[in-house]
Formats: C-alpha cells, sequence, structure tokens
C-alpha cells in the first residue's frame, strides 16, 4: 500500500468517525453506560493516542533516530509481526 493510499484511507475512517458521532444526540454522547467510556471520552481518548503519533510521523528519520537511537535489531515484516 502506498502512503496515499493509506492517507486516504485514513482520512476516509475519521470522515465516518466524525459522522458517526455526530449522529449521537447530546445527551447520550457524554453518558456512561454500565460503567464503560462514553462516546466523548472515546472520542477524546483517540484523540490523545494519535497526537504523537502525528509528531513522530512528521520528523525526518534521522530526527528520530537523534531522539531514540539507533534500531538494536533489524526490522521484522508485517508478517513475522503478527506472528
Amino acid at each position: 500500500m502506498t502512503i496515499i493510499e493509506v492517507t486516504n484511507k485514513l482520512k476516509n475512517s475519521i470522515n465516518e468517525l466524525s459522522e458517526t458521532l455526530a449522529q449521537i444526540p447530546d445527551g447520550d454522547f457524554f453518558t456512561r453506560i454500565d460503567n464503560k467510556w462514553s462516546p466523548a471520552e472515546q472520542a477524546e481518548h483517540l484523540n490523545l493516542s494519535v497526537k504523537p503519533l502525528v509528531l513522530a510521523y512528521a520528523i525526518p528519520k534521522f530526527g528520530i533516530r537523534l531522539l531514540f537511537g539507533k534500531p538494536n535489531r533489524p526490522g521484522r515484516d508485517y508478517p513475522t509481526v503478527l506472528d
């Protein structure tokens, strides 16, 4: 998958999530059920989780190496990570 395809899929996912959240009535948006997170808390968690990733992907590769050092093992492909 190319970076353009990944970007497009992410944009589509964000749009779908925004549309889904917009359909939830205001009273339900902030309401917890069975002590589970409300839709508002879920959305906040997604936002807080993505913020560091945005920064990490914005930094050039050499900047990541300066901040975190060189990997101590070779990279792994997706099937290896799944195993």
